[in-house]
């Protein structure tokens, strides 16, 4: 019997060690997964992994201690764990590969690399978006209906979510929605206010008031309900909603410490309660029924009547947004990425674009709109309000930025104004970088991929996670990383940031699709607050507080403020800028108020400011800010040169503050695309393409031209007929363009000179002629040669009349049915002879770019006022695109070759199509090494190869790559020239259409570069004038001092107060077109 219990015993013994075993093998069986790649990490422990260590430190600690001690790229096993980064040197040792900083880390049984390398970063975001595409979540976290939103989703859902949602983001939806969120204010500062009527101001819990007024602006705008959190937390919606945001602490170490299966297994969701979640999401479901009977402006009517867009606009709007003003808020983590590839994935199918959001994904994607911004607007909030607390002198500054913009601290604030405050700007994004971003992004690998730039290989399925938390605290990326610096992320320093290393909400096709809508309500709170409310540190305000459960973000408990009522200023208007009148007088200088309604909100405005004035009299602002809030309207043609100039324009009038909105008709390929370069831009698609069907006609009629090296009256029968293409482009766009017109209202107009419209005209408004093809194409003077022409100024002036009379037989015709059809369409004013222009000067201002070196000035004088020259228009693009182009490093070293100049082969699209003028020119420019040549080599660029002493790309940044270089060979299109004379550079031109003949034979005549044939010249000829402008020390001064002259002047700041004066005069001037098409 004892035999019998001792052989029991041990054979009990034997099992129970050989399942200890078999767990331990099975809990370690890959760790040393990462070890055999050469990367290292924290050492893991059989069934805990990694997670033990969150037991002993803070989440926000561990991370950046992780981050200091392991490297850029490392692996772990378990959850919530974090990331690690430093340079090499700092974890020599750790690390095999010289190249690699990396690390290894596991959770459960599943290996995670931790990625914290921007370039890398780039690349897993951006440029290969489309094999990180979906995002890792635990089977024991989904729910049937609650994860069926943009965060979840994967795949081809996702595309068609994003597509269908994004565009409920755009500029125009967010100003519908923006009156949302001022009823919403209304409890908050009631509350601030009792703080602040306490005796020293109290301790208010600030994070606690702002999630009540995160409630009630998210309930607002997403499902179309009044809340009034703070007063009825009882009612039902509110009180399921708050008890659905607050995540079980216990669940969250459960989710740390017991295998994900067994969860599932036992029904365990470690996120949210799932009872909750189905309680709240059957009051959703109640607001949809609602909502398909009485539609409103909230998130879920904009759902029910969504679609997804077509697949050529998800291409750019469905993944990065890019129409996204807050691409220009934080331009340093913006990249252009890999567009080919990612519009390559982005393609919906024919079946996706006619599926409109399920019932299932319309309450998914509310609840995810609840949940997302909830927690995360009360956070920024909160800890801004703290920051600005314990730093005074930020805190004035911001009052006096506010202040200086809107002087009523009692006045509301308009949508626009918003984008006009860069220090509440910095303020946000500093106060988010430091609290508010999430600890880390999460990414799967579709397949199996080797990070650039080292030898680490991701396996598909492999999870990738990037610490953005942690990121945000490194000393060599942010020097000083625990201090509250707004200043780091003030216009002027933005460049100074690296790229991809502040990515509060993401960055590429999955960046936080509500990112524009969270910056409107936290701006828009603090820009209220901060005027009428001042915060102070209490006894109660803990720089530390202890932190909040939650699985994403660093939330405090509690964070406690003392609060003071601002000392206000009742006099912030000077002096000299008033003067007082009577009634009769006042009306008389409210000419320009286009409605009563904008009177009255400008006289409630003069009586709020309190002066003490009888009601006879009334205060008049000289120079109107008050009373600015037009709208501009920008016409243009498609093609890349046109654009970026109109888009300059659109800048400067957006930055004078004067714009409330400024419409961009445009075609649908660069739909989403204006947005990086100016965030008031408001895209409208009128017309597919169009004016690329003219040069499809026109284009091969220029080359075979050219190539023939035929006579300057061949040259004129080309531009006639492009000039006939006129009058189809015109009769196409103008009913599109008068009911655009009639919709927007706008009080300015500007238009590309090659799209003269009567809808335009007949609009009754001021307009703005922007003559893209240069000086002598906007004035056909006698004294200087005919457009288009490529003649001499001191050549033979027979010529100039063989020309012109040529291009007048040739558009007679067209012409004549031009202007006809100009009356058909009730135009009755007089054309100038011989043009598609108008001839009553008042009706337009006319506006070219070109340098002052280039123009005709000199011997034919502007004939008006209202023409006026600027230098360049060259639009301020954002951070990224300026700092995040480089040479080649492998490409720039000399290895022991002599070290020659630099030289920049671009052009355009025209002869980059052309093979065999391409292969001519590039085997020409080889010949003059050692100098090298950076090639712009266009869309068939696989058709041919470069020379050793070469580098170029399908397309470059060009306004990037000319700083860099010695000399331009260019085509010769305005928009190149601007920028070589802007940074002083000397330029072969080689001509091939229309204007560009005119600017070569300027610079040419001036000696400022050398003209050349692209078909005809010979190689010694090119490399002769290489040789030639490359050691010319003289040009080479000029250059510099023109380039000096043009930097210093920026004439391009002035153009919006030229377009007030005009404005001004348009008012007052009896030629007015009667404004009847605006009735």
């Amino acid at each position: 019997m004892i035999d019998l219990i001792t052989t029991t015993m041990s054979l009990n013994w034997l099992s129970d060690q050989c399942l200890a075993y078999g767990l331990i093998m099975y809990f370690t069986r890959n760790f040393d997964y990462f070890t055999k790649q050469g990367i290292t990490g924290p050492k893991p422990i059989p069934l805990l992994g990694n997670s033990w260590e969150q037991l002993f430190f803070n989440r926000d600690d561990l991370e950046i201690r992780r981050l200091k001690k392991y490297g850029k790229i490392f692996g772990r096993k378990q959850v919530l764990c974090k990331f690690f980064y430093n340079h090499v040197k700092r974890i020599k040792g750790l690390i095999r590969d010289k190249h690699i900083n990396s690390i290894r880390v596991f959770e459960g049984n599943r290996t995670l690399l931790q990625v914290a390398d921007p370039a890398v970063i780039k690349h897993i975001l951006v440029k290969d978006f489309h094999l990180f595409t979906d995002r890792p979540l635990p089977t024991n976290a989904r729910h049937p209906i609650g994860s069926e939103n943009l965060s979840i989703a994967g795949g081809h859902q996702w595309r068609r979510m994003r597509s269908t949602v994004s565009p409920m983001f755009t500029s125009g939806r967010m100003r519908r929605t923006y009156p949302l969120i001022g009823h919403c204010l209304r409890q908050l500062m009631a509350t601030l206010a009792e703080s602040a009527a306490t005796p020293g101001g109290g301790s208010l819990d600030v994070y606690e008031a702002y999630l009540w007024y995160a409630m009630d602006t998210i309930a607002a705008a997403a499902w179309g309900v009044e809340t009034n959190a703070k007063l009825r937390p009882d009612e039902p919606l509110v009180h399921t909603a708050h008890q659905l945001a607050n995540i079980s602490g216990l669940k969250i170490v459960l989710a740390g410490l017991v295998p994900r299966p067994v969860l599932s297994a036992l029904g365990v969701n470690t996120f949210r309660d799932d009872n909750t979640m189905n309680k709240l999401i059957e009051l959703i479901r109640q607001l949809v029924d609602r909502r398909r009977r009485e539609s409103r402006q909230d998130f879920i009517s904009q759902m029910l009547t969504a679609r997804p867009m077509t697949s050529r606009v998800t291409a750019t709007a469905a993944g990065d947004d890019k129409s996204d003003e807050s691409k220009s808020y934080e331009g340093h983590h913006i990249s252009e990425g890999d567009e080919h590839s990612m519009a390559e994935k982005k393609v919906l199918t024919m079946q996706d674009r006619s599926s409109p959001l399920s019932e299932t994904e319309i309450i998914g994607n509310s609840l995810f709109f609840f949940l997302a911004a909830y927690e995360q607007l009360g956070l920024t909030l909160a800890y801004c309000t703290m920051e600005l607390a314990l730093s005074p002198h930020n805190q004035q500054r911001l009052y006096d930025e506010l202040r200086a913009v809107i002087p009523d601290a009692n006045s509301e604030i308009a949508y626009d104004v918003l984008a006009t405050l860069p220090f509440l700007d910095a303020v946000l994004s500093e106060s988010m970088r430091l609290h508010a971003s999430p600890l880390r992004l999460r990414r799967y690998a579709a397949a199996d991929y080797r990070l650039p730039g080292t030898n680490v290989t991701v396996r598909a399925g492999q999870e990738i996670q990037i610490p953005t938390y942690a990121m945000h605290h490194m000393d060599e990326y942010y020097p000083e990383p625990n201090r509250f610096l707004p200043e780091r992320f003030m216009p002027e320093n933005r460049s100074k940031l690296t790229p991809y290393t502040y990515l509060p909400f993401g960055v590429g096709p999955r960046y936080c699709v509500g990112m524009r809508f969270a910056l409107m309500e936290a701006k828009y709170a603090l820009a209220h607050i901060v005027r009428r409310y001042r915060f102070v540190r209490c006894p109660e305000t803990n720089v530390r507080p202890p932190q909040a459960s939650h699985p994403i973000l660093i939330l405090p408990k509690s964070l406690y403020v003392g609060v003071e009522a601002q000392k206000f200023d009742l006099n912030p208007i000077n002096n000299q800028d008033i003067h007082l009148v009577t009634l009769e007088v006042f009306l008389q200088e409210m000419h320009f108020l286009k409605t009563c309604q904008l009177a009255i909100k400008i006289l409630d405005k003069i009586m709020s400011l309190q002066y003490g004035i009888s009601n006879h009299s009334f205060i008049i602002i000289n120079d109107h800010k008050m009373c600015d809030d037009l709208t501009a309207l920008i016409v243009s043609m498609a093609s890349f040169g046109h654009v970026m100039s109109c888009v300059a324009i659109a800048q400067s009038l957006w930055a004078s503050g004067r714009y409330r909105r400024v419409v961009y008709a445009i075609s649908s390929k660069w739909s989403g695309r204006l947005g990086q370069y100016c965030s008031g831009i408001e895209e409208v698609v009128v017309d597919e393409e169009y004016d690329d069907k003219t040069a499809a006609k026109v284009v091969p009629k220029w080359r075979e031209v050219t190539e023939a090296g035929e006579s300057v009256t061949a040259r004129a029968r080309v531009l006639a007929f492009a000039t006939r293409l006129r009058l189809a482009n015109a009769q196409r766009l103008d009913a599109t363009i008068e009911a655009l017109i009639v919709r927007v209202r706008p009080d300015l107009i500007v238009m590309d000179s090659l799209l003269e419209l009567p809808s335009v005209r007949m609009a009754g408004v001021p307009v703005v002629c922007l003559w893209s093809l240069g000086p002598i194409c906007m004035l056909d003077d006698e004294s200087t040669p005919p457009h288009a022409s490529g003649l001499s100024i001191t050549g033979d002036k027979q010529l100039w009349r063989e020309f012109r009379s040529a291009v007048r037989h040739e558009s007679s015709q067209s012409l004549q049915a031009f202007q006809q059809y100009f009356q058909s369409r009730g135009y009755c004013q007089p054309f100038s002879d011989n043009t598609f222009v108008t001839a009553n000067p008042m009706n337009q201002l006319n506006l070219y770019y070109t340098p002052v070196e280039l123009d005709y000035t000199d011997c034919r004088p502007l004939p008006g006022d209202n023409y006026y020259r600027v230098d360049h228009l060259m639009p301020a693009d954002n951070e990224v695109a300026a700092n995040d182009f480089q040479l080649p490093a492998h490409w720039m070293s000399t290895s022991g070759t002599p070290l020659g100049k630099l030289i920049y082969l671009s052009m355009g699209t025209l002869v980059s199509d052309d093979v065999h003028t391409m292969r001519r020119l590039v085997n020409m420019l080889a010949k003059v090494a050692p100098h090298r040549v950076v090639v712009s080599m266009g869309v068939k660029h696989s058709d041919y190869t470069l020379a050793d002493n070469m580098w170029g790309a399908e397309w470059l940044p060009q306004r990037r790559v000319i700083p860099l270089v010695d000399l331009v060979v260019s085509h010769g299109g305005c928009n190149t020239l601007c920028e070589c004379f802007y940074h002083g550079k000397p330029i072969i031109v080689m001509p091939v259409m229309g204007n560009q003949f005119d600017f070569a034979q300027a610079i040419q005549d001036r000696g400022l570069g050398i003209r050349l044939d692209p078909y005809q010249c010979s190689e010694a000829e090119l490399l002769a004038a290489v040789e030639r402008l490359l050691n010319d020390n003289e040009l080479t001064e000029k250059l510099a001092n023109i380039s000096q002259r043009i930097q210093s002047n920026n004439s391009l700041e002035k153009l919006p107060q030229i377009i007030d004066n005009y404005i001004e005069a348009y008012g007052s001037s009896n030629s007015m077109i009667s404004p009847a098409s605006r009735t």
